[in-house]
């Protein structure tokens, strides 16, 4: 799990990236989160996706398990949302998905990343 010190970190090393212009966002303005969310059944995924589109989560898709993944046969599905986050926000944000995949039967919530919102 995320803990609200990891959240901390992120934010940190958010700032320092754009401090040292690695990062064209400002984690303390407006900017598009992605969560992602994992299980081996599809189905599933597509079923929390219907979920968080209608709560308001912008859905972009599947991704596939990467060469260290534990099992080749883990989905993840990326929902996005454009947002402003602080650091307690943010980690309530991740115990509610925490929650969320555990009452729709998923087998995990995995995380976020943040970037610049695209204005194309």
């Amino acid at each position: 799990m995320i803990s609200q010190e990891d959240v901390h970190q992120f934010f940190t090393q958010c700032r320092n990236d754009r401090a040292a212009g690695t990062a064209t966002f400002d984690v303390d303005d407006v900017c598009r989160w992605s969560y992602f969310f994992m299980d081996t059944e599809k189905s599933n995924l597509t079923r929390l996706g219907l979920h968080l589109e209608d709560n308001g989560y912008q859905i972009m898709g599947f991704l596939a398990a990467s060469e260290d993944d534990p099992d080749p046969r883990t989905l993840y599905l990326r929902a996005d949302r454009v947002e402003k986050h602080t650091v307690d926000t943010l980690h309530e944000t991740n115990e509610a998905f925490y929650i969320l995949a555990e009452k729709m039967g998923i087998a995990g919530y995995d995380g976020m990343d943040v970037g610049a919102i695209s204005r194309t």
